[in-house]
């Protein structure tokens, strides 16, 4: 009997000893995870940052950067711009104003897409007349004017363009992202949204047939309130750009693309004939390359 408690109580010590052990060793530390969760810029928790801020900026404790008006130009190293209201300088002719510090400014005027810009790099995207031909929506451009040897005004029209039997669209959405130095004068419609009895939403604050959104973003809305018929395929839409300004012709490209978002059309079935590849491709004019 006694041989037997003895025996209990070596392994009751044993299994205290034990536990002890397991709970006095060193533990691996838990793997950190960052988290930069609406944050712009500082620590993520883990040693690292969430980002950086620009120059004359300072992160703040929210984790957002705001500009840093605790010190000028010159203690934060600005040399163009304003900060704050004070003038930081100006850049020479040759350079331009980026994030306050003067860089290489492009020399493109008279030149085409693969020239060198003066800067090490090419001046832009090579002209190209169609969007994503094959695709149900296609951009192309179809008149370009020209006028002491520049193009001033081109046109790009909407083509629908679908498989044979998908479903049509009763209403229609498009945004446009504009690039370069074109401004859209007005937006047409072809035959195919007019034998709808469909119209142009016009803008409630100009009374244009479009809108313009952030970024440089185009808002043309095709609809009716009294017509549900569908829209057929065909050349939709005319955008009418100007290229350039009064002081002269534009030296930059006009990119014009449309913006890949579902809900483009309604009903749904309609819009899903639009998803897949090469829908937001551009088309792209220079005004030094004529028709």
């Amino acid at each position: 009997m006694a041989g037997r408690v003895s025996a209990a109580w070596v392994a009751f010590a044993l299994a205290l000893v034990m536990t002890f052990a397991c709970e006095s060793a060193p533990k691996a530390p838990a793997e950190c995870i960052a988290d930069c969760a609406g944050a712009a810029c500082g620590s993520d928790g883990c040693g690292g940052v969430c980002g950086a801020c620009a120059a004359g900026e300072a992160c703040n404790d929210a984790g957002q950067c705001s500009v840093d008006c605790s010190q000028g130009c010159a203690a934060l190293g600005l040399v163009c711009g304003t900060h704050c209201g004070e003038d930081c300088g100006a850049c020479g002719a040759d350079t331009q104003c980026v994030d306050h510090a003067c860089v290489c400014k492009p020399q493109c005027a008279g030149k085409t897409c693969a020239d060198d810009d003066g800067c090490g790099a090419a001046c832009g995207p090579c002209a190209r007349a169609e969007s994503c031909p094959g695709c149900a929506l296609n951009l192309k451009v179809v008149e370009r004017a020209v006028a002491d040897g520049f193009v001033r005004r081109v046109t790009v029209a909407v083509d629908y363009a679908p498989a044979a039997g998908a479903p049509r669209p009763g209403l229609v959405d498009l945004r446009f992202r504009v690039e370069g130095p074109g401004r859209l004068l007005r937006v047409g419609m072809g035959q195919p949204v007019l034998e709808a009895r469909k119209s142009l939403l016009p803008d409630s604050e100009t009374g244009r047939e479009f809108q313009v959104l952030e970024g440089g973003v185009h808002r043309v809305i095709v609809m009716s309130p009294v017509s549900a018929d569908r829209i057929a395929s065909g050349r939709w839409l005319y955008l009418e750009f100007e290229l350039g300004d009064e002081a002269g012709p534009a030296s930059t490209p006009l990119i014009v693309s449309l913006l890949e978002r579902e809900e483009i059309f309604a009903p749904a079935e309609a819009d899903e004939v639009l998803w897949g590849p090469g829908l937001g491709d551009s088309v792209v004019v220079w005004a030094n390359e004529l028709p």
